[in-house]
């Protein structure tokens, strides 16, 4: 495996990640009786920017990053 000189586009990357759970089950319809937990939209919102809030910042060091171990 190598670094390509050019990565992929945003859209072909996204694409691309959606064609990955092209087979998964659909855990929104009820489909599925364990392994996930809707909490509805609202809750659900609020924990993707809360993710997305720390991406970036590594946990290892946290005195470096003192507010992940808030």
């Amino acid at each position: 495996m190598h670094i390509p000189q050019q990565g992929l586009s945003k859209e072909e990357i996204l694409n691309t990640l959606q064609a990955f759970k092209a087979r998964d089950m659909d855990w929104k319809a009820g489909k599925v009786w364990c392994y996930v937990y809707n909490p509805g939209e609202d809750p659900a919102e609020v924990t993707r920017a809360a993710y997305l809030s720390f991406l970036t910042e590594n946990g290892l060091d946290p005195s470096v990053f003192p507010s992940m171990l808030k």
